[in-house]
């Protein structure tokens, strides 16, 4: 999950035992089911202002797929199973809850669809076409669509 990438970000040293902010790490590998959307999140916008290299390995899915395209630099191992779809989730309770979890999921659409076009140039609405159904890809497709530098 995301969240356990997000402790990537984190050391304890030696010295104190204390936790420190840790953004001096260059290299992420990445190997992911997706995860919780606001996690993901959180990790982009680090990414963003901390650039890194991520190689991505085994497989890379749902919100895995927005942290890769977060990347300064994104490589591949052969064989990556790649799985963008759109946000997703369960809702229960009155109508109104419903409606707002509804709303909530096409707010992390929207966001999604346009941070994948920021990053890698194509355009939003292929990402929202792409993400109705689930959609598996391999490296040479998400090379292709701007998600990959290069295989190794």
């Amino acid at each position: 999950m995301p969240s356990k990438q997000l402790l990537l970000f984190e050391e304890i040293t030696p010295e104190t035992g204390k936790k420190i902010y840790a953004g001096g790490y260059s290299e992420i590998v990445l190997c992911t089911d997706g995860g919780d959307t606001d996690v993901m999140r959180a990790i982009c916008e680090y990414l963003l202002r901390h650039p890194k290299l991520i190689y991505v390995t085994g497989r890379c899915q749902s919100a895995g797929v927005l942290i890769a395209a977060a990347g300064n630099e994104v490589i591949a191992y052969p064989g990556v199973e790649w799985l963008h779809h759109n946000a997703s989730g369960e809702a229960d309770g009155k109508k109104g809850d419903m409606q707002m979890w509804a709303e909530y999921l096409r707010r992390n659409d929207r966001w999604a669809n346009c941070f994948l076009q920021e990053r890698t140039g194509r355009a939003a609405s292929h990402w929202a076409s792409d993400a109705y159904d689930e959609r598996v890809f391999t490296n040479e497709e998400a090379i292709e669509w701007g998600l990959v530098d290069r295989e190794v």
